[in-house]
């Protein structure tokens, strides 16, 4: 379900839009970590209507169609994810070329030992792929929109370091 209509049609939430409304949700998530929420079933729109800080929220351009939709609080950090998968979609697809370098075998071969692609009774710690590929995008947009990400820096050094 693409809830936000995030697509490359000229008539759809823009990929900017999108990343904006990604930069509101994290406001609104941050506002509402510092208040104390006693109503997890208070809609969303009331909410940021409530807090004359949050106002501005409510003018911002396609933000305010997401606060039209009738969600609630309890759905804040449902809705915060699939916004920010949404926005990862857009910004992987176009990756510039300088991240797209071919894993070793033995990269690959680590990588496929860590995850399942298929319900498996095993002994072994692994990683469902589903979880493995949501994790590595959110981990990739991060990355991605890291201003103070120097050059040289390759992905593959904050991915297996630690």
């Amino acid at each position: 379900m693409n809830l936000l209509k995030f697509s490359k049609n000229p008539t759809s939430v823009t990929e900017d839009n999108i990343s904006k409304i990604l930069s509101s949700l994290e406001v609104l998530l941050c506002f509402i970590t510092r208040t104390k929420v006693r109503d997890e079933n208070k809609s969303i729109k009331d909410y940021v209507l409530q807090w004359k800080k949050l106002s501005s929220l409510y003018k911002r351009e396609g933000f305010s169609k997401v606060l039209n939709i009738d969600l609630r609080l309890k759905h804040i950090v449902s809705l915060y994810e699939l916004v920010e998968e949404q926005v990862a979609d857009a910004k992987i697809e176009y990756i510039h070329k300088k991240y797209k370098k071919t894993l070793s075998t033995d990269m690959k071969t680590e990588i496929l030992e860590s995850i399942y692609f298929e319900q498996q009774t095993t002994t072994k710690k692994v990683i469902p792929a589903e979880a493995f590929a949501l994790a590595l995008k959110r981990f990739m947009l991060r990355f991605l929109t890291l201003e103070s990400q120097e050059e040289r820096d390759g992905i593959v050094t904050y991915l297996f370091t630690g």
